[in-house]
């Protein structure tokens, strides 16, 4: 059976952030951006004109994440660790550039908060095959009822493959894309807007100092069937609501 322990399993207890990068620490690539990327990889890698791998281009795209972003999530990780250790676990689709340890003491190398990152999400199924690693679907699906498509579900095995390692006070996930995140656990989620702002951290400190964790806490797929209805009951709500509007 596949093993998802953490690279440094910490001893004590702590609260941890599920960290999204694009769209929380990095805006949208555009044409110019690119160009800084691919001239900082020519730059470090010494390549002028040739292909680059996804860590190569990671590391140098590392070097453009907002200042003002980063600044955030430092200061609710020096808030947080007043009363409590703070970990990261990356579940942005950077996980898929490298190693847990390559992550950490190379890719986000340059980043202040790079020592902190003690694991990543598992990947669904396709990116495991791509990379010849045994697909987790079938595992999960027998222990807990659902596969690894989204991300949410990717969030919740690792919580449920890993609280009995890791003494978990509490978690956040960070992230700008719902991706089956809020079906799960909305109590714990700070949806993003537009980078990581002053007030997603005092949204996210809140939940890490207040929402303490605890397995009660992990959804049934009845309550994750009937969070999916009630999110689109909503959802036709609004559009019948524009749509009176508009008429």
């Amino acid at each position: 059976m596949a093993s998802l322990t953490p690279v440094c399993p910490p001893q004590e207890p702590v609260s941890i952030i599920f960290l999204d990068v694009d769209g929380v620490l990095f805006s949208e690539i555009s044409p110019s951006t690119k160009a800084k990327i691919i001239k900082k990889i020519n730059e470090l890698f010494e390549k002028k004109g040739g292909g680059f791998t996804k860590m190569e281009w990671g590391i140098a795209q590392s070097h453009f994440f907002s200042k003002a972003a980063v600044g955030n999530l430092m200061k609710l990780i020096e808030r947080v660790s007043k009363v409590s250790r703070v970990v990261i676990v990356i579940s942005s689709s950077w996980k898929l550039a490298g190693t847990v340890e390559e992550l950490r003491d190379r890719i986000f190398a340059i980043a202040p908060f790079s020592k902190l990152i003690i694991d990543k999400i598992p990947a669904n199924d396709e990116q495991r095959k791509e990379k010849g690693e045994t697909p987790l679907s079938p595992i999960a699906k027998q222990k807990y009822g659902f596969i690894l498509e989204a991300r949410g579900e990717q969030i919740d095995f690792w919580l449920r493959e890993n609280y009995d390692k890791v003494p978990i006070k509490s978690f956040v996930i960070l992230d700008d894309q719902d991706d089956g995140i809020s079906e799960r656990y909305p109590h714990n989620f700070v949806s993003i807007k537009q980078l990581l702002s002053e007030a997603d951290v005092d949204k996210a400190y809140k939940i890490l100092t207040e929402s303490l964790f605890s397995p009660e806490m992990f959804p049934s797929e009845d309550a994750v069937a009937k969070a999916l209805i009630a999110q689109y009951e909503e959802e036709t709500r609004e559009i019948r609501t524009v749509g009176c509007t508009i008429l």
